[in-house]
């Protein structure tokens, strides 16, 4: 009887089993800031002649649709100092159909 018991101990107890495993490591996230700072762009402008410049008045008074960054133009040396965006509007200009006319 006292081997019955120990096989039915010992089955009993082999389906047991214990599993040892590390503990996880903590991962530490070092963050720091960049000392360099970063310089700021200057505004890009393009050199247009004054033929462009009666050009770009004379489309935009007709359109009747004017930009801020008008204000930002400048003469330099006879021609003109204009910013890109406003050298964008005035191919926008160009690429509109023109303006209905009341009748």
């Amino acid at each position: 009887m006292k081997w019955i018991a120990t096989i039915l101990a010992l089955f009993l107890c082999a389906g047991c089993t214990i599993t040892v495993k590390p503990l996880p490591t903590r991962r530490y996230v070092h963050r720091y800031t960049s000392n360099r700072t970063r310089a700021v762009t200057k505004l890009k402008t393009v050199t247009v002649d004054s033929e462009w410049m009666h050009n770009y008045k004379r489309i935009e008074a007709e359109k009747n649709y004017t930009i801020s960054d008008d204000q930002k133009i400048k003469p330099q040396r006879g021609k003109f100092r204009v910013p890109q965006s406003v050298a964008d509007h005035y191919g926008d200009l160009l690429k509109s159909p023109p303006s209905p006319t009341p009748p």
